[in-house]
């Protein structure tokens, strides 16, 4: 498993958006919302007609699955990334990535109502 050489860095960014193409495929598009019916008296966790394959055929991943679990209930995980300075700059982030950078902060913020 892996690569004998390191990729080229425009690969890298290839191989991560699709990445998350398939996790955010797994993420959204996995359960319905209304999948998970708890059901103790009939004893029915889930409604099986409600959890979706998720097909995804890539250059770099072949994906024929469902979500194993359930999804939280905004089903997509809040995204930090790193610095977008080494995004190349010929090309723009995927529109569906959610990148919030960190800022250092070098003042402590104060409370509202003078603290």
């Amino acid at each position: 498993m892996g690569f004998d050489v390191q990729m080229e860095h425009d690969d890298r960014y290839d191989l991560a958006d699709e990445y998350l193409q398939v996790v955010y495929a797994l993420w959204e598009g996995g359960w319905a919302d209304d999948a998970v019916m708890r059901d103790r008296s009939r004893g029915i966790y889930t409604d099986p007609r409600r959890v979706h394959l998720v097909r995804h055929h890539g250059k770099q991943f072949r994906v024929d699955a469902v979500l194993l679990w359930e999804p939280s209930p905004q089903h997509t995980p809040v995204l930090y990334g790193g610095r977008l300075r080494s995004w190349p700059r010929i090309r723009r982030p995927p529109r569906r990535v959610r990148v919030r950078q960190l800022q250092h902060q070098t003042e402590c913020p104060r409370a509202s109502g003078g603290v």
